[in-house]
């Protein structure tokens, strides 16, 4: 009986000892925090090359509820539609969370449109092509009614695009190329 009560002792210590680890060893200091703050309305210019932004155009969410949400998981977004002197238009959405976890994860277009209502199709892989760098960048197609919006995006994460589960590309090519 008393080697079981031993065993019993060791195993709690031992528990406790690794709890103790696990929390000593828990990063204070957040990787966004080391690096410098960027502000996307200030980095991200009004106009390049024959694009414009035009003033009058409206954010792309829909939903309150959605842009609510958004708010509280990403730190920084802005929204911001191009046009051209043929009447073309970009739309630009970029948002950045310094805090992300499983509660507050990247939110992939393809399902913030569906919850939108936007029925989505034509989900393809392709590459983005730059003077000096390529990018791997995820394409769909969401259209809700007569509103058909064909969208090209990428995520990255550190130094890295992600375009799917697994998929992950290095992207240190890019900044040297700025």
């Amino acid at each position: 009986m008393m080697f079981f009560r031993r065993r019993y002792l060791l195993m709690a210590i031992a528990m406790l000892a690794a709890a103790y680890t696990g929390a000593a060893l828990k990063p204070t200091r957040s990787l966004a925090d080391a690096g410098t703050k960027i502000d996307f309305e200030t980095l991200i210019p009004k106009q390049f090359g024959g694009w414009r932004m035009d003033q009058a155009a409206s954010p792309g969410i829909v939903d309150p509820q959605i842009s609510a949400e958004l708010n509280e998981i990403y730190s920084q977004t802005l929204m911001r539609t191009y046009t051209n002197v043929q009447g073309k238009r970009i739309m630009l959405s970029i948002a950045y969370g310094d805090n992300q976890n499983r509660k507050l994860q990247v939110h992939r277009p393809e399902v913030c449109y569906a919850a939108q209502g936007y029925n989505v199709s034509a989900m393809s892989r392709q590459v983005l092509k730059l003077d000096n760098a390529t990018i791997p960048v995820m394409q769909m197609v969401a259209q809700q009614g007569a509103r058909v919006e064909p969208v090209t995006y990428w995520v990255l994460i550190g130094n890295k695009v992600v375009r799917g589960n697994l998929a992950v590309s290095r992207i240190d090519h890019l900044r040297q190329s700025r």
